[in-house]
């Protein structure tokens, strides 16, 4: 079993879990300012950077796939279809990677400022859940929903969003933690 932490340091690989010990290896500096290590297809990582795109590494770490090499990521998420899905704060759209072709989906109006978006997550239906700074935001068929303090969240600042596989959705707020059931 290897688990890959991602640090300001670099991306490290922890190995040895099912011994019950832990050894660590394959330092790669090179990534540093690491934000989010989704699993995709056949036990890859995909790895967003703050400093160099996003990366995906195959079981034994070797990087297979390089997108956007001198822009950030600062949000990421891989979709139940096999998708990943990455936000650049630099750009108004979501960018979805599916079976190799790239499409990007813009954000909703009041949500131009792509900086404002800190955490992403992928419901079983599809639906891509984004924390914001001003609440949490959702897109399902083409349409953004919003969901703020006003309607149930404890506060506008989510932190971390967390899909359940039953597709309820806990919220990771300043002002505390929050489910929703769509």
């Amino acid at each position: 079993v290897t688990a890959r932490l991602g640090t300001e340091e670099g991306v490290v690989a922890m190995t040895g879990l099912e011994n019950g010990r832990c050894e660590f290896a394959h330092a790669r500096p090179e990534l540093n300012g690491q934000v989010s290590l989704p699993v995709a297809d056949g036990g890859s990582v995909w790895l967003g950077t703050a400093r160099s795109g996003a990366i995906r590494l195959d079981a034994t770490g070797t990087a297979v796939e390089v997108n956007w090499p001198d822009s950030p990521v600062s949000a990421m998420a891989a979709a139940p279809d096999g998708g990943a899905w990455f936000v650049n704060p630099r750009q108004p759209w979501l960018t979805r990677l599916i079976a190799g072709n790239y499409q990007r989906i813009p954000l909703a109006q009041e949500l131009m400022d792509a900086a404002a978006i800190q955490n992403m997550a992928i419901a079983p239906n599809l639906t891509v859940w984004l924390g914001t700074s001003n609440g949490a935001m959702a897109l399902n068929g083409g349409q953004w929903q919003t969901i703020r303090s006003a309607t149930g969240l404890a506060d506008n600042d989510v932190q971390d969003v967390l899909v359940q596989p039953d597709g309820s959705i806990w919220f990771a707020t300043r002002g505390g933690i929050s489910l929703y059931r769509p």
